[in-house]
């Protein structure tokens, strides 16, 4: 919303304006640490913070519904806007986001965060006459790109990118000034597109305090970018692999455990049941034995069952951080008793990089959630444990004993120590 003009409405009486008035507040607060502000070193004035303010017209004695004399003032400023040109390449585009699902705003693109779910901006600018002011924080790869026509006539020559913090220091907060000229940025095109990636490339350094990481960026392909790591399209949570074509696969077994089985083949009926019922479609569903290369390639694998019931399953565990044995399911140094505990996940598929296999789950949140659609939202991380000796329910699908998020390359993070492979 900080790149472009925004209105907010709610009735007075609304029982969700409680919604709009977080919005607000979080609007106020973005703009207390907008970017721009730290492009200066001058120190914040608590007494004079340049904020910003939402336009939030307030329905009279209204509840869920757009008042008379509201609608007619929305129209006007509305009228007004259209009027109002805008150019056609925004000068300045300020980006935050905290998930790699949603990483593009005009010509930024956010390709790496340092911590999903943890904020993380890049503001830029244009300065003529070939001047790209660039600030990131949170994030140790993005991509500037321009399309053809897109890159402002006055760029005669190649842009020269400029920031003040081009290296970061990792836990001190403090950052060491680099020359520009470090940059090797590509030529214009002929077209008059241009594009540019930035990526930081971490190394120890010793200090009298003892070793220190220290960030520095360059430019072009990191050496990185075939391993496994969190990327638009695989950055998790589990339901983020709903937000592309899936496909349920069914195990042509029997789980090893009673509980298991009764456990799996209910929350798959569950799944079909209310994915019809909130996405108004037909999950389509697919033995394991029927699962071709073609389907490999095409679609989220969502697969149901364990390991023993489930040869699609058997094929992939091999490769996933959490290992389930016939005995234990294993995350890290932690057991839990296969006999009542399964585990949720998602992961890049082993059989195809490019998508998701996710076990036993379709979207995470549950009947609790229907009333209003404020609260539908992930209500999982990438993996969890479930107790299946305490039912499921309209919140959840058991006793969730233990959950988090993978890393940014894919791993357990502490405190579920280092990853496990199951080939050990």
């Amino acid at each position: 919303l900080a790149n472009c003009p925004t209105i907010a409405y709610s009735g007075e009486i609304d029982v969700q304006k409680q919604a709009a008035d977080v919005m607000v507040q979080a609007f106020e607060e973005m703009g207390l640490e907008h970017p721009r502000d730290l492009m200066t070193r001058a120190p914040r004035n608590p007494a004079n913070q340049r904020g910003r303010e939402l336009v939030h017209i307030i329905g009279p004695q209204t509840a869920h519904r757009i008042h008379p004399d509201s609608k007619s003032r929305m129209e006007s400023m509305l009228q007004h806007l259209a009027r109002t040109k805008t150019p056609e390449t925004p000068q300045a585009v300020s980006f935050v986001t905290s998930t790699l699902r949603y990483d593009r705003m005009n010509w930024i693109r956010i390709i790496a965060l340092d911590e999903q779910w943890s904020k993380g901006y890049v503001y830029a600018r244009l300065v003529p006459p070939n001047t790209i002011y660039v600030l990131p924080n949170g994030v140790s790869d993005f991509e500037l790109n321009f399309g053809p026509g897109e890159l402002p006539e006055w760029f005669l020559e190649t842009p020269n990118i400029t920031w003040e913090p081009v290296r970061r220091l990792s836990g001190t907060g403090g950052t060491v000034p680099v020359r520009d000229d470090l940059f090797d940025e590509p030529p214009i095109r002929s077209d008059r597109s241009w594009s540019v990636r930035l990526y930081a490339d971490w190394r120890e350094i010793q200090t009298e305090e003892g070793p220190l990481k220290i960030a520095e960026w360059k430019t072009g392909t990191p050496p990185w970018e075939n391993e496994l790591r969190k990327r638009h399209g695989l950055s998790g949570p589990i339901d983020d692999a709903f937000m592309d074509s899936f496909l349920f696969v069914t195990p042509s077994g029997k789980c090893r455990h009673a509980a298991v089985e009764e456990w799996t083949r209910s929350e798959f009926e569950h799944a079909v049941t209310h994915w019809r019922q909130q996405m108004r479609g037909d999950a389509r569903v697919k033995a394991d034995a029927d699962i071709t290369e073609e389907d490999i390639a095409n679609h989220n694998l969502i697969l149901w069952g364990d390991p023993s019931g489930n040869s699609v399953m058997e094929r992939v565990m091999l490769d996933l951080p959490i290992r389930w044995t016939d005995s234990e399911v294993i995350v890290g140094e932690r057991r839990f008793d296969a006999a009542h505990h399964a585990p949720i996940l998602i992961f890049p598929n082993p059989l195809n990089r490019r998508k998701y296999v996710v076990l036993n789950s379709s979207f995470t949140y549950r009947e609790y959630d229907y009333l209003n659609n404020a609260r539908q939202t992930p209500k999982l991380p990438d993996w969890a444990i479930v107790d299946l000796r305490l039912p499921s329910d309209s919140r959840w699908p058991g006793k969730i004993v233990d959950a988090d998020f993978f890393d940014e390359k894919w791993e357990l993070q502490a405190p579920h120590f280092e990853r496990v492979s199951a080939k050990q």
